[in-house]
């Protein structure tokens, strides 16, 4: 977990596609859609986009 900086994180989710993301942090998507469940960062959701994002960081 110390390897994210949770903020970053959740901006990188909102602009970026999950697999390419998490070819970023050499992991796979599922394991950074965990990490990303555990830090309480939502997932995109087919359909909305960065204008739509929740803004509860």
């Amino acid at each position: 977990m110390s390897r994210y900086n949770r903020k970053e994180l959740y901006n990188k989710v909102w602009k970026l596609p999950m697999r390419l993301l998490a070819k970023e942090f050499g992991v796979s998507d599922v394991a950074l859609a965990k990490t990303c469940k555990k830090l309480h960062i939502p997932d995109r959701v087919e359909g909305i986009g960065p204008r739509r994002r929740p803004t509860n960081l």
